[in-house]
């Protein structure tokens, strides 16, 4: 019998991809400051356009890109970009040690070389980690938001501070070498050495100017796209399958509560609350599940599951923070 290849070891060799051809969303200004900020229209440019942005945006403040490639000139046509890793903490050590945490999991269990990844200092509170695409990722795909999302919630187990931010159909980052317009400090490139010997207090005072960093190319990791195959063949059945139990009969028919996924079935004190519902969210929207099933499985988990549950108001600040307010959209 023919022994079946892996997913990663079905994906073609790095010289075999083809990315040139995608093109990238830009929005290029602010009309205001302060935190009601009013972006420019979404205008479609490629990646050597990025230059001309800089020189026709005053003061070089508030350029952002999008998160992703797109193949054409439609939101919803396939994707491919870079695993943007954002680590936001009022406490930016924390942030820092989350973000060496994770480069040096990559390095042991990834073969992934820090060297390869672009690490930022955001400007003002975050820290963050850009895997090249070359790295994991062979053509676009459908909604690589969703899965990367999978991918950012797979690694928060060991680092609280990463945000899901990024992983968003639309999502902007700050273009590398531009002006956070709050604090006045660019974003910046820094050496994975730097990241674990300077204090907070020296990155940003290296933030007073541009600088780059030169990396090493980036060298394919059988590993990380394993998981993202994973990821992306786990999804279609995750709702049916793993969301529900032995005995429970078709999925529609399930209440909320026999909807809550198996590893979030156990008690959870105070102290644990918040971070866990922040998990159920993402894990559920992971799987595909509309926003008011994700308000329906959160409440009837707090109620089931939390020692003590939390008021119907306290359940509802990461649910409208994730879902917006109302939880009808899809």
């Amino acid at each position: 019998m023919k022994k079946e290849k892996s997913p990663s070891e079905q994906l073609p060799d790095i010289e075999k991809r083809v990315f040139k051809d995608f093109f990238h969303i830009q929005t290029t200004k602010s009309e205001q400051f302060g935190k009601d900020k009013v972006f420019s229209p979404w205008e479609w440019c490629e990646l050597k356009d990025i230059k001309k942005l800089r020189e026709n945006q005053p003061k070089n403040k508030d350029i952002y890109r999008s998160v992703f490639q797109y193949k054409e000139k439609e939101i919803t046509s396939d994707k491919a970009g870079d695993l943007h890793l954002d680590f936001d903490a009022i406490n930016l050590d924390e942030a820092k040690k989350d973000a060496i945490r994770i480069l040096e999991n990559f390095k042991e269990f990834y073969n992934i070389s820090p060297a390869s990844c672009e690490i930022v200092f955001s400007g003002k509170k975050g820290i963050g980690i850009v895997i090249p695409k070359e790295i994991f990722l062979t053509c676009p795909i459908p909604n690589p938001h969703l899965h990367y999302r999978a991918i950012i919630g797979f690694f928060k187990s060991i680092s609280p501070t990463l945000d899901f931010a990024p992983a968003k159909t639309r999502a902007m980052w700050r273009i590398t070498n531009s002006i956070h317009r709050g604090s006045g400090l660019y974003r910046i490139q820094l050496t994975f050495e730097e990241l674990v010997t300077l204090s907070m207090e020296e990155i940003k005072e290296l933030a007073t100017s541009p600088r780059w960093v030169k990396r090493t190319p980036p060298v394919f990791s059988k590993e990380l796209a394993g998981l993202l195959q994973k990821v992306m063949k786990d999804k279609k059945g995750f709702i049916e399958v793993k969301l529900s139990r032995p005995g429970d009969g078709d999925y529609s028919s399930l209440s909320p509560e026999q909807r809550i996924p198996k590893k979030y079935r156990h008690p959870v004190t105070m102290g644990g609350r918040h971070f866990v519902y922040c998990q159920l969210i993402g894990t559920l929207k992971t799987a595909g599940a509309s926003n008011d099933e994700v308000r329906g499985i959160v409440k009837a988990f707090n109620k089931s599951y939390c020692r003590p549950p939390k008021s119907e108001y306290e359940v509802s600040k990461p649910l409208d923070y994730f879902l917006g307010k109302g939880g009808s959209k899809k």
